[in-house]
């Protein structure tokens, strides 16, 4: 796989240094890439059965930043290597909940 990612980085110019595992999703294998300047997400698939997921789910993302109702990570690539369908997005640092955090998500 880290090969898979590396290419990935080649492709889209991003100085990767460092590749993170993340947890939580159940179709995706989902890593944390860290560059010399910043760090995105990347979501990878195989591309059966599960062809186009990615390319819908970076429109839905434009789609709603176009509504500047939230904030909606930055989609940085779409595409396919090899067997890989991927999606690199921009990392959003998570915020530690306070008691107050799902009263001001709710007015955002």
């Amino acid at each position: 796989m880290t090969r898979v990612i590396q290419d990935i980085c080649v492709t889209h110019n991003l100085s990767l240094t460092k590749i993170e595992p993340l947890s939580g999703g159940d179709i995706h294998q989902v890593y944390r890439i860290f560059t010399s300047t910043t760090s995105y997400v990347i979501k990878l698939n195989t591309l059966v059965p599960y062809e186009d997921m990615f390319q819908l789910e970076a429109k839905s993302l434009h789609i709603l930043k176009d509504s500047n109702s939230f904030f909606i990570p930055e989609v940085i690539a779409e595409g396919q290597r090899e067997a890989y369908k991927y999606l690199v997005l921009e990392y959003i640092e998570p915020d530690r909940n306070t008691t107050d955090t799902a009263e001001n998500f709710a007015l955002a």
